[in-house]
């Protein structure tokens, strides 16, 4: 069977991204009609989204947890506290207060005068 070359153009909805886009694409497809080159762009289009939203999850993460390790060190050194402690003073902080260990990290940082 002979591939043909197909532009496709139109908006397809990803609700992944909360939105529409306009796929403009040359696909090689073994079949025009069904479009099925088109269908396993839009996969690889969605897998990629999802990959650059974990990826964008596991960077905020890496930062928050440098920030809290920031805060420890702090408490660490300046008041005399064991590792544990000190993330146990942040852990009960942001739980006390309904907030995230890494806000109660940066409080603790700005506190102390340590840039951010």
């Amino acid at each position: 069977m002979k591939r043909q070359q197909k532009p496709a153009s139109r908006a397809v909805h990803f609700p992944e991204i909360g939105g529409s886009v306009d796929v403009e694409l040359e696909c090689s497809v073994v079949n025009v009609q069904t479009g099925e080159g088109e269908k396993a762009a839009v996969k690889r289009f969605r897998e990629r989204v999802a990959t650059e939203k974990e990826a964008e999850h596991l960077r905020e993460a890496l930062e928050a947890r440098k920030l809290v390790d920031r805060a420890k060190a702090y408490l660490m050194n300046s008041k005399g506290m064991t590792e544990e402690q000190a993330f146990k003073t942040i852990h009960f902080g942001a739980r006390n207060s309904s907030r995230t260990m890494r806000e109660v990290a940066i409080e603790v940082l700005q506190q102390a005068g340590i840039p951010i």
